[in-house]
């Protein structure tokens, strides 16, 4: 029978903060209702959503990702563009993947 290979889990991490990043596109309840022989008043009063973003083929999921990290630095250093030195960014949010933000800052991130 295979071993299997256990980590010792990091002591003391924690969440600092989240960021978020959505598509540049709004898709309306008018959009969708056509093709699915719906109205934007059915959807509305059965779910209460109005509008819903997506990603134009020219938004990777990988702009989105370096975004919603940008964000996520940013409110859990508090730090303007340029701020922080990446000693101290690593020491905070010390974690398994390694991100460069635009800022030209290396961090230590994880994708929740």
């Amino acid at each position: 029978m295979a071993k299997l290979n256990q980590y010792e889990t990091v002591k003391y991490s924690r969440i600092y903060s989240l960021g978020a990043a959505r598509g540049d596109l709004t898709v309306t309840n008018d959009d969708i209702a056509g093709p699915i022989d719906s109205s934007d008043e059915w959807i509305r009063r059965r779910t209460g959503i109005v509008t819903r973003k997506r990603a134009s083929e020219s938004l990777s999921l990988m702009d989105m990702a370096v975004a919603a990290s940008n964000e996520a630095i940013k409110k859990a250093l508090d730090i303007k563009e340029g701020g922080s030195s990446k000693q101290a960014i690593k020491d905070k949010l010390g974690a398994p993947a390694s991100t460069k933000t635009e800022a030209g800052l290396e961090v230590w991130t994880y994708d929740l």
